[in-house]
């Protein structure tokens, strides 16, 4: 589920309520298809259903407070200069210079090399 709806990609330059979004939108689609498979395999009776609850609780929760650190970590080296990636605009727009106004931001951990455009 986290493979689908795109959680193991990079994240660079997204937001962060999007990210935190995604994940609380996989765990609500893992949870009811692991209630599923553990009443069809019958070994739900095996399990303590104050465990089970505290699980499926903190790990969203465990999820959340994981990807935010990460995300601050990584925040933090890219405005050290570190974690960074250079890119190119392909084009001299209005467009291509508002996006390279974003691109500013150091923490995307991108470095703006130029523009390239074929006109003259």
């Amino acid at each position: 589920v986290s493979e689908f709806n795109g959680l193991y990609r990079g994240w660079r330059g997204q937001l962060v309520r999007r990210e935190l979004a995604q994940v609380v939108v996989t765990w609500f689609c893992t949870v009811p298809a692991l209630l599923l498979l553990a009443f069809s395999t019958k070994v739900s009776a095996t399990y303590s259903r104050v465990v089970i609850m505290g699980w499926f609780l903190a790990a969203p929760v465990s999820m959340l407070f994981f990807r935010i650190l990460v995300r601050f970590a990584l925040q933090e080296l890219r405005r050290q200069g570190r974690n960074s990636r250079t890119a190119v605009i392909v084009g001299m727009t209005r467009s291509a210079q508002k996006l390279a106004d974003q691109m500013k931001d150091p923490t995307f951990g991108l470095r703006l090399v130029g523009f390239y455009d074929d006109r003259i």
